[in-house]
This record gives C-alpha cells, sequence and structure tokens, in this order.
C-alpha cells in the first residue's frame, strides 16, 4: 500500500479507538455514578470526557493543514502550550481515574 492510505487507515483505525475508549468511559462513568461508588470522580470525569473531543477539536483545527496531528501537538507540548498542557492534564486524569476505579 501507499503511504498515504497507509496513513489514511491509521489515522481512521486511531480516531475510532479513540471513540470507542471516549463511550465506554462515558458508560463507566454513569455506571459508577449510578451505583453510588465514587460519585464526585466519576461526575467529574462524565463531564470532562464530553467537553474534552471538543477542546480536541478545536486545538488540532488551530494546526496548518500540511502538519500531522500528533506533530504539532507534541510541537506545542515542547513549546510551552497551555491548551496543549490543558489536553495532557484532562487525558492523564482520565488515565488515572481508570485506574482508581475498579
Amino acid at each position: 500500500m501507499s503511504g498515504l492510505v497507509m496513513d489514511s487507515l491509521l489515522s481512521i483505525l486511531g480516531w475510532s479507538l479513540y471513540v470507542l475508549l471516549t463511550a465506554l468511559t462515558i458508560f463507566k462513568a454513569f455506571i459508577t455514578v449510578y451505583s453510588g461508588n465514587k460519585i464526585v470522580s466519576s461526575f467529574f470525569v462524565s463531564v470532562l470526557i464530553m467537553i474534552l473531543p471538543l477542546t480536541l477539536f478545536l486545538f488540532i483545527m488551530n494546526r496548518p493543514v500540511e502538519v500531522g496531528i500528533l506533530h504539532y501537538f507534541w510541537k506545542e507540548l515542547l513549546e510551552g502550550s497551555w491548551s496543549a498542557r490543558y489536553l495532557v492534564f484532562l487525558h492523564v486524569y482520565i488515565i488515572i481515574w481508570w485506574l482508581y476505579v475498579k
């Protein structure tokens, strides 16, 4: 396969995985809230997980078209961009929440 086709497939696979993990997180957060366990952190994650894709989309829209998403994100993070730091914080918080909620 050509490089462009392979990049497109990897991009589709990556975004599909991201959407699946987002949906699983929403589902797990609502189940955790309704079961009465860790209500505050689960409610906070359910709000974050709904804000995060919009924030990520707005961040990605600022990049030049010829620059890849991960390359742009890494460049912005190394330059100290607050929006890149915010996105890292949100993702790390959600990962820690997944480890915390069993």
